[in-house]
């Protein structure tokens, strides 16, 4: 390996490092002793022991700080020299030699538990998902992982072991959305240089997440059934009206189910859910009533409009009525008719069926109609911000449908 022509080439001994002055008006001097090792000294006074060197393969320049003198004596620098020039004679860069020697040494030292923490916090504050979904990960890991993996280093996860452990866990579901949370946390430990790779990376596809299950649902031409059995059921008056409140505005269960009056606005005849009370808990979203479901809120104005919620809870008035009431209630009416059938999501597809039907060149306002969320973010802001009077139009053409629907 090439001295630099900057450097001094003087027999080195420790008294003689300690006499050492650096020349006037330089910044550093580097004197050379042997095997790329050199005293470097500072205009501060303060000498290093640095190993200059090629990288073998970039064939760039490299540096790396062994210590300082006299903290580290000239004879131990020299054998720290001789280490990393015998890797450099194998063609093994010395610096990224020793980072992952020091990464593996921290890797036995830190737990898997110690990491969890610091990924959550991280992934939070790079909006990479909201506190809730981080709230229902977290749990998943406390319940799931924790007592399989207890007291695990970083460095102690293995293929076998990892498929053995969660294997245990019965539903196909759950043990996907558990391997991504172990997944995830030991990438961001790779990431940030905890841990040199992911051990468990390879098993991505032993953990497929099942196919998605539709909801059941019924026919847009089966509706009118569904209605008669609605009526003609022993379901309490207030659920009747949630069942069709929640299908005339083609809302999810939770959704419906927490709406307060808070959230109407009487003057444009709409109402706003919050972002933290939708799906996904990263936007709002403003739909506009139809007359039908205005008139179903009238009549729970007058049931429950001196409580916060438009459907209150029987027992806790102060609170609101279950995500589940609804799906409970079709699931049981008429000797459970329903089971299987239909759900109270399923009602989104009804209407949906119905809509795309009638307005087979409007897909994209009806997705709107639905609050799913398009892709192109752009797109999908203006069928929900332009469209909101000729989203107004679709959701009372499904109105009349539902209510000549509830008269057949």
């Amino acid at each position: 390996m090439r001295a630099t022509k900057m450097a001094k080439i003087i027999s080195l001994t420790d008294k003689k490092i300690q006499t050492l002055k650096i020349s006037e008006n330089k910044k550093e001097q580097w004197i050379k002793d042997q095997n790329n090792l050199y005293v470097v000294l500072k205009p501060s006074g303060r000498k290093f022991f640095i190993f200059k060197y090629t990288h073998p393969q970039t064939r760039k320049s490299r540096t790396v700080t062994l210590g300082e003198f006299p903290y580290l004596s000239l004879l131990d620098a020299r054998v720290k020299a001789n280490e990393h020039f015998s890797l450099l004679v194998q063609n093994i860069d010395p610096k990224d030699y020793f980072a992952q020697q020091q990464q593996e040494a921290e890797a036995k030292r830190i737990t898997f538990a110690d990491v969890v923490p610091q990924w959550a916090a991280w992934k939070l504050a790079k909006k990479k998902c909201n506190q809730q979904t981080m709230n229902d990960t977290l749990k998943r890991i406390e319940n799931y992982i924790y007592p399989r993996f207890q007291g695990y280093k970083l460095d102690q996860f293995s293929k076998k072991d990892t498929l053995d452990k969660l294997h245990e866990i019965k539903s196909d579901e759950m043990r996907s959305r558990v391997f991504r949370a172990l997944r995830q946390v030991l990438d961001y430990a790779v990431k940030f240089e905890l841990l040199p790779f992911n051990p468990v990376s390879v098993l991505n596809d032993e953990f497929i997440a099942p196919p998605h299950k539709h909801h059941p649902t019924i026919s847009p031409e089966e509706l009118p059934e569904f209605m008669r059995t609605v009526y003609f059921s022993n379901c309490h008056y207030q659920t009747k009206l949630l069942i069709e409140f929640q299908l005339v505005t083609m809302l999810r269960a939770f959704e419906v189910a927490a709406i307060e009056w808070a959230d109407v606005d009487w003057k444009s005849n709409t109402i706003t859910i919050p972002a933290e009370r939708m799906k996904g808990h990263k936007e709002s979203h403003t739909f506009p009533l139809s007359s039908q479901a205005l008139q179903i809120l009238a009549e729970l104005k007058m049931l429950n409009g001196h409580h916060k919620h438009v459907f209150a809870g029987r027992v806790d008035r102060f609170g609101c009525y279950s995500s589940q009431t609804a799906n409970n209630a079709i699931k049981r009416m008429a000797g459970g008719k329903y089971k299987g059938l239909l759900t109270s999501h399923g009602m989104r597809s009804i209407a949906s069926t119905y809509l795309n039907e009638l307005f087979t060149e409007e897909p994209h306002v009806i997705e709107a109609c639905l609050s799913h969320k398009d892709k192109n973010e752009v797109r999908m802001a203006y069928f929900r911000g332009n469209y909101l009077e000729r989203r107004r139009e679709i959701m009372q053409a499904w109105g009349d449908y539902v209510e000549l629907c509830k008269k057949a």
